[in-house]
Order: structure tokens, then sequence, then C-alpha cells
């Protein structure tokens, strides 16, 4: 009986040690690794919670706050969650905020940014201050002692004298990353940046969007000492002349521009061929000239350039080019390190995609965007036959009058088999073209799948619900499908679909039972669409039911007529 007891006290004592020795394990470093993976929204309602170890250690996981949702009603959501974050008495460490810049964020939101001192570690602000009730905001930014580690800045919507302060602020020595996207911008703005050595000093990419930057502007910011540190300037939706384009090729302390993006500029084969013949050009990696006129002349010239031979990207949207401009591309020793190609809404047709597919100049190809394009199957079914295009990961090819043929091709494709990202949307493939990419061991890379009104029908849904080929899918479009309560029960239940953070069901046939069946079963979703699935119903009682249901981590509902701001 004794020696029953001692067995019983020393199996305990051996227990007990045992699980002391699991908690010794965990010590702080191992908690801030596992914490370094989640998601935000996970660490505070959640891990903060389990004990004070993992309530400190918390505290101190850098946290990058994304509000996803596009609603203009979003803005007082933001300032809500603003609030909350600058008031708690539990620093958190806070290092980024962006707003989607579809949401207005209100002048009070941005005084609180910038008078909280929980807000001294933030790295990154991106906001859209269109609208903004005075001026005091952006000062109250600009002068804030806690933007001094601030090294990426966003900002919207301001009108000229607020990105003047902006410009002269002298807490933001660290800035490396400065875009300006729809604000009042003229020779003082850009002036007041150069001049000012606490912006300038550190800077190494700088972009000006939707604003009337003007050839005299370039001229400054390129002949100002800092351009000698940019290895980025993007100057996008400008009507920007030969001169200023001149300016640039022509500077010496443009040297180190690695990224020159030039969209939507109405530059031509001029300023083209000024850029393709500058020697200061010439560590260019990245250069985006879409919508340019004069394509096919422009492909040309950068074909026969001496100095662009180091360009990996190269961004041809929007351009109207043709054969005669995709063969200067793709027989040119010049592109034999691009890795990623975008001919987004041009005329290419079939054969202009079979120049592609079929030059070994393109075999470095990681990513290939087609999108409207008119290539028909027989443009990716050469691309499917290629060996060439075995290097692929990131394939975009919605709006291409894409049928079922090529479909098989791609999934029994021998080269195809390393995608991550795949766009189909728009093509007519039909359920037999869904359930070649649900039974495809082509697709078992993938991370991304866009079949967004694709006319695939429930049916196929189900079988890429069921597909052992589709577990590392994150983001997934099913849009406008025909998916019926049955469908979306399927891909809620999938063991197969419980990593997706990301999912469109809009435009279909579900009802209450498929989109309960979701949000109670995907609980790694961080965004569900569900407008215009006219089977759910659209009462009060409904709408809090479901959103009493949502997971922890969802950023964002998106109901047609039923948005979280109206429970």
């Amino acid at each position: 009986m004794a020696r029953s007891f001692h067995d019983s006290e020393e199996t305990h004592y051996k227990k007990k040690k045992n699980d002391s020795s699991i908690h010794e394990l965990l010590g702080n470093d191992m908690i801030y690794q596992i914490l370094s993976f989640l998601h935000y929204r996970y660490i505070l309602k959640n891990c903060m919670r389990v004990c004070k170890q993992w309530h400190s250690i918390s505290l101190n996981v850098p946290i990058f706050i994304n509000f996803k949702s596009r609603s203009k009603g979003y803005t007082d959501t933001v300032h809500s969650a603003i609030q909350r974050l600058t008031t708690n008495q539990h620093k958190i460490n806070v290092t980024g905020i962006k707003v989607h810049r579809c949401v207005e964020v209100k002048g009070k939101t941005l005084k609180l940014i910038s008078a909280s001192e929980s807000m001294k570690n933030l790295t990154s602000l991106s906001l859209n201050l269109k609208h903004s009730l005075s001026c005091e905001g952006i000062t109250s930014l600009a002068t804030s002692k806690f933007m001094s580690n601030l090294t990426k800045l966003q900002v919207q919507g301001i009108d000229v004298g607020d990105t003047v302060i902006l410009a002269s602020s002298a807490n933001m020595s660290h800035l490396k990353k400065l875009s300006l996207i729809s604000c009042g911008v003229d020779s003082s703005t850009i002036a007041t940046i150069c001049d000012n050595k606490w912006i300038s000093n550190n800077l190494t990419s700088l972009t000006f969007s939707e604003h009337g930057i003007e050839s005299e502007d370039v001229q400054l910011i390129v002949s100002s000492e800092f351009a000698r540190n940019l290895k980025q300037l993007v100057l996008e939706f400008q009507t920007i002349e030969e001169d200023g384009i001149k300016a640039i090729a022509e500077s010496s302390l443009c040297c180190n521009l690695t990224d020159l993006g030039l969209s939507c500029t109405d530059i031509g084969q001029k300023e083209v061929k000024l850029i393709a013949e500058s020697p200061h050009l010439k560590n260019l990696t990245r250069l985006d000239l879409t919508g340019c006129n004069e394509p096919n002349h422009s492909a040309k010239l950068l074909d026969e350039s001496p100095f662009l031979k180091n360009l990996r990207v190269l961004l041809f949207n929007s351009t109207e080019i043709d054969e005669e401009g995709v063969i200067s591309i793709t027989t040119s020793l010049n592109f034999t390190n691009l890795t990623e190609l975008q001919l987004n809404t041009n005329d290419l047709s079939k054969r202009g995609v079979q120049f592609i597919a079929n030059s070994s100049v393109m075999r470095n190809l990681t990513s290939l965007l087609l999108n409207e394009n008119r290539m028909s199957n027989g443009g990716l079914m050469s691309i499917s036959n290629s060996e060439y295009m075995s290097n692929l990961q990131v394939l975009e090819l919605s709006l291409n009058e894409i049928e079922i043929p090529s479909i098989i091709s791609l999934c029994t494709s021998k080269f195809i088999k390393n995608l991550t990202h795949l766009n189909l949307g728009f093509n007519t493939i039909c359920s037999e073209g869904g359930i070649a990419i649900a039974n495809s061991e082509n697709m078992k890379n993938l991370k991304y799948l866009d079949l967004g009104y694709c006319c695939i029908g429930p049916h196929a849904v189900i079988a890429l619900a069921n597909s052992p080929f589709l577990t590392r899918l994150i983001k997934l479009n099913l849009d406008c499908n025909g998916v019926d309560n049955e469908a979306a029960i399927a891909i809620s239940t999938s063991p197969y679909l419980q990593g997706l953070a990301w999912l469109s069901l809009n435009n279909n046939d579900i009802g209450f039972k498929g989109a309960i069946a979701i949000i109670e079963n995907l609980r790694n979703l961080t965004t569900l669409r569900l407008s215009q699935n006219d089977k759910i119903p659209q009462d009060k009682d409904v709408r809090e039911y479901l959103y009493s249901k949502l997971p922890h981590v969802l950023e964002g509902l998106e109901l047609e007529k039923l948005n979280k701001e109206d429970v």
C-alpha cells in the first residue's frame, strides 16, 4: 500500500515536473516569434488574455493596422479604432497604419495619431485626408515629435498649402519613401521638399500621382542634390513634356535610379528615345511606360538601347502595342533579364502571345500579365506548351476569350507547374474548365485564384472545395459563378480551404444558410465579399445575427445594403 502511494506520489511529481518543463520551453523569445506570425486582431483579442507573460510580450510585437474596408461610411469606424488605440492604458507597439484610399480620414483622427505617444514607433502611415476640416490636422502631423521614426508616408487629397506645411516638417528625418497622391502641388511645394534637409536627406523614393507636376518641377527635382539618393521616382497620371523627360535623362544625379515610373504621362517615342540613350539611367531595373504613345516605336528604341540592359520589370499596359512591338521585346538581348512583363489591355491577339511564349529571351519570366488582349485559346495553349514559360509563378489572363480547350492544356502542361497566382476572370471556362483546375496537380502551389465571372457553376465550385491540390490558397474569387448554398457550404467545410484569408462571392445565389456557414467555419478570413446575393435576407435581425458571428479577424464584411456601420 505504501509502495503504491509512493509510486503515485512519484508519478505526480514527474507529471508536475514535465508540465513545468513545457512551460519553461515557451520562453519570451519563442512567444515573440509565435506572435510575430499572427494577425494583429488575434493578438489583441486573444493572445493578450492568455497570461501576464503573453500580455507583456504582445505589447512589444510590431503591429501593422490595415483598414481595408472601402465603404465611405467607414470613416467613423476608423476614428473610433484610432481613439481606442491612442487612449488605451497599455501602449501597443503600432508600427504601421494604412487606411483604404476610398475612406477619408477626418482632421480629428489625424490629430489623435499625431498627438499620441502610442504612435512613437510608427514607421509607415498611409491616409486619405481629402476634405479635412482645416490645416490644423496636417500641421499637427508635420510638427509631431512622435512621427520621428516614419520611414514611409503616403498622403492623399490635401491642398497646396497643406502640402507645403508637410514638406516643411523638421520631424521626419528618417523618411525614405514619400508619396503624394491627388495633392495640391506647385513649384513652391517642390522647392520646399528639395530644400528641406530633414525630409530630403534620406529620401530614396518619391511619388507624385494624379496632380499637375510640370516639366519645370521635374527639372527642379532632378537638379537637386537629394536626387542622387533616389532609387525610385514615380511621376504618374501627369502631362510631362519632352523637357521634363530630358531633364531626367540628362541628370547625372539620377545615376542611382533603379525604378522609373511614367505611367499615363502622355509621353511618346521622342521621350522614350531620351530615356533609352541616357547613360545615367543604365541602372534601371524597372520601367513603367503604361499608356505611352507610339508603343511599337518605343519598344524598338528600348530594344536598341546601349544602356538599358538591366531591366527586370517592364510595363507597357494600355498602349495598343501589337505584334510589331512584341517582336522588338522578345528578340532583344536587352530583355534577357526580365522577370516580369506587363502588357495588359493591348492588342496582342494570339500571334503576339505566341511570340512571347516561343522566345528564349523570355525564359526568366516569373510574372506575365496579359489581361484583355483577345488572345483566345491559341494564346494560352502556346504558353502552356512552351518550355520557356516554365518559371512562371504569376499568370494573369482575364478578359481574353479563353475557353475549355486551353484551360485543359494549362492544367495538363508539363511546363507550367510553379504557379502561385492565377487570374482567369471573365473567361467562359464553364463547369468543365473549373473541374479541370480542381483536378490539376499543376495548381498545387496556388495561393491566389481568380475565377470571377467564369460561369463555372456550383458543381465546379464543389469540385474546387474538394480539391487536395488547393490547400495553399489564401485568396479566392468566385464572383458570378452560380454559387448556391450547397456550394457555399462545401467551401466552408472544405478541409483544403481552411487557410483562406480573402474570399469574394459577389453576385451569386447564396442564401442565409450558405452565408452563415462561411462566416462560422472559415475562421481565418480577413475579407469576405457577399454583395448582390439577393437570397440573403435584408432585415435588421438577420444582419445583426450575421455580424455577431463574424470571425475575430474579419476586417470587413461587404454585403450590399448591409454595411456594418448600419447595424
